[in-house]
């Protein structure tokens, strides 16, 4: 495992940590070569969650049990770093990228997000995809300075830690360089 990982849009690290039901806070800064990709995704039976950049936009997305419930906040910087930070207490989300924030409330009663307990950062799994409506979008593409999960270190990550990874280098120079957006 690499002090900081360089994802490709398919290299994936995969955690062993479980999202609490009703609250979660994740904390990232990223340098993102692409305004394209996941970041952090989770899934269930019929519950997910997403976290990623669309067209240039940080997006966050959930589903509870009642229904899809997703916020677009500003612009991740190209080929700069990003600090981008995502809150849910229940039915409540806040979305922040830079100094760009948004807020919402999704709509029903159900307000317990019930996902396996993994946490897929980099290209998601297919039943991920399926679920949060995000398929046909590959993994993040760019280096992940730092990962924290409900006040969990991901990357680097924490001790005891469990992840596994597939396809990731080091974020040096040579092999940022090197990275084109699939």
């Amino acid at each position: 495992m690499y002090e900081v990982p360089l994802f490709d849009g398919q290299a994936r690290l995969t955690a062993r940590a479980r999202f609490p039901a009703k609250r979660f806070d994740i904390w990232a800064e990223v340098s993102a070569v692409c305004g394209r990709g996941a970041l952090v995704s989770a899934s269930g039976t019929r519950d997910h969650l997403w976290l990623g950049f669309v067209e240039d936009r940080a997006v966050l997305r959930w589903d509870a049990g009642s229904g899809p419930f997703e916020l677009h906040t500003g612009k991740v910087k190209i080929d700069g770093k990003s600090k981008v930070s995502a809150r849910r207490y229940k039915k409540d989300g806040v979305l922040k990228l830079g100094s760009s924030v948004a807020r919402g409330s999704s709509h029903g009663r159900m307000s317990s997000l019930d996902v396996d307990p993994y946490i897929y950062i980099g290209h998601p799994p297919e039943n991920v995809t399926k679920l949060s409506g995000a398929s046909g979008i590959q993994g993040f593409v760019g280096c992940i300075h730092r990962l924290r999960v409900s006040g969990r270190d991901l990357i680097p990550p924490s001790r005891g830690l469990t992840v596994t990874s597939f396809g990731l280098r080091s974020c040096t120079p040579h092999n940022l360089a090197r990275v084109i957006c699939p």
